[in-house]
């Protein structure tokens, strides 16, 4: 089961599951996926390296990402 976290507060970090069936199709369409954060330097390093290798990606921002 995938796990959105998203910055509540300075040093805090919350947790919202995400549905199975979300992570599944998810992963049916895209082979890589990336689940960052707009803010997150860590994030950018990754979809750097991603991008300099030629490997297909998708990425969702959880911090931009609305709860349904």
């Amino acid at each position: 089961m995938g796990c959105a976290c998203t910055q509540v507060d300075k040093g805090t970090v919350e947790h919202r599951l995400m549905p199975p069936n979300l992570v599944t199709a998810q992963l049916a369409e895209y082979p890589v996926l990336l689940y960052s954060s707009t803010q997150s330097v860590d994030s950018q390093t990754a979809k750097d390296l991603l991008k300099r290798y030629w490997i297909p990606f998708e990425y969702f921002e959880v911090d931009r990402m609305s709860e349904r």
